[in-house]
C-alpha cells in the first residue's frame, strides 16, 4: 500500500510540473506575440534606454559607435527599428552610440596668405569664421593673427577666425572696427597696426564678459593717420565698479623654443585670486593682457604648469 502510495505522489508531481510548465511556454508564447511600440531613444544615455526597453520586454544592442557634434558621448545617435514601430516583445534594438564631437588641433596659418590659410584650414576639418583686415607692417594678404590660436583643441568644423593684413598705414587709411572684441586681442591688433594705445577707461556692463571693447576713438571706418592713437573703453561687472577697479597691462615674452608653451596667468589682489589667461603661445610670441583690479595686485606666470615668473602689476 506505501508503495502505491509512493508512486501516486510521483505521479501528481511529474503531472504538477508538467502543468506548470506547459502554461510557462503558453505564457512566453503568447506574451512573445504581443506587439509593443518602440520609444525615442534618441539623444539618451544607453543606461536609461536600456531601461526603458527592458520595462516592455525588449532588448538593447550595440550595433557601433560614431562621432556627433550634437549628442554627447554615451547617448544615442539613431536606433532601427525606429521610434514608433510596432514590433514584438522580446524583439532586439539596435542603436549607434555616441563618441562626443570630434576634436582637431588648430594649425597654424598666421603668415599665410587667406588663401592659403583657407585650405590649411579645410584640410584640417575646420572653417574661416570672421576675417578682420587691418593695416600691419606685414604683407598685404598676410595673416597676422588666428583665433583660436594654434594647437588649440576644438571640435572638428568650427571656425577659425583671421586678421589679415592690409598693408602698412597711411595719410587716410580706414580705422578698423574694434568693438565688442577682447582687450588682449585689440591690444594686439593696435600694435600690429603700428599705431599706440591711448587712454584706457572702463563702464559697467553685467551682459558681457569683462574686458570687451564698448567704444573706440577713433571711431570705426574713420580716417586715422600713423600718429593717431587710439582710446578704448572696456567693459567690466558691478562688484568690479565698486571695488574702483584700476586696469593694469601686463606684458609676457614667451621664450624662444621649438615646442608651443601653455601659458598661464593668476592674478591677485584684494578680491583674492584668480585665472586671468589660460593659452597656447608659439616661442617667441608675445602676451598683451588687460587685467581689472582692486588696490595692491600682483601675478604669477607659469609656463607648462611650472612658475616662471611673479611680479608686482604697477
Amino acid at each position: 500500500m506505501k508503495k502505491f502510495t509512493k508512486m501516486g505522489l510521483y505521479i501528481v508531481l511529474v503531472l504538477a510540473l508538467v502543468y506548470f510548465s506547459v502554461n510557462l511556454v503558453m505564457f512566453l508564447l503568447i506574451r512573445q506575440g504581443e506587439e509593443v511600440v518602440v520609444p525615442d531613444l534618441t539623444g539618451i544615455a544607453v543606461q536609461d534606454a536600456y531601461d526603458r526597453l527592458t520595462a516592455i520586454d525588449l532588448f538593447l544592442v550595440k550595433d557601433g559607435e560614431q562621432y556627433s557634434a550634437t549628442v554627447t558621448g554615451g547617448g544615442i545617435i539613431s536606433q532601427n527599428p525606429l521610434p514608433g514601430s510596432k514590433v514584438k516583445a522580446g524583439r532586439k534594438i539596435r542603436v549607434i552610440i555616441s563618441r562626443g564631437s570630434e576634436k582637431v588641433n588648430a594649425p597654424d596659418v598666421t603668415s599665410k596668405t587667406w588663401r592659403d590659410a583657407e585650405i590649411i584650414l579645410r584640410q584640417a576639418g575646420l572653417s574661416i569664421g570672421e576675417t578682420l583686415r587691418v593695416y600691419s607692417v606685414k604683407d598685404m594678404d598676410t595673416v597676422v593673427l588666428q583665433d583660436p590660436v594654434v594647437g588649440t583643441s576644438v571640435e572638428k568644423g568650427s571656425p577659425v577666425n583671421l586678421v589679415v593684413s592690409a598693408g602698412p598705414v597711411k595719410d587716410g587709411s580706414v580705422m578698423p572696427n574694434l568693438l565688442s572684441r577682447s582687450y588682449n586681442q585689440v591690444d594686439r591688433i593696435i600694435k600690429l597696426m603700428g599705431l599706440k594705445i591711448g587712454k584706457v577707461s572702463t563702464e559697467v556692463n553685467d551682459n558681457i564678459d569683462s574686458g570687451t571693447v564698448l567704444r573706440q576713438v577713433p571711431d570705426p571706418n574713420s580716417s586715422i593717420t600713423v600718429d593717431t592713437p587710439v582710446e578704448l573703453t572696456i567693459s567690466i561687472k558691478s562688484g568690479e565698479e565698486l571695488a574702483s577697479p584700476t586696469v593694469k597691462m601686463l606684458h609676457y615674452e614667451v621664450a624662444q623654443g621649438l615646442l608651443e608653451k601653455r601659458v598661464r596667468i593668476l592674478v591677485t589682489d584684494e578680491q583674492g585670486e584668480r585665472e586671468a589667461y589660460n593659452q597656447t603661445q608659439t616661442p617667441g610670441s608675445k602676451v598683451n593682457l588687460a587685467v581689472t583690479v582692486k588696490g595692491k595686485a600682483s601675478a604669477k606666470i607659469y609656463v607648462n604648469e611650472i612658475l616662471a615668473e611673479e611680479r608686482q602689476l604697477q
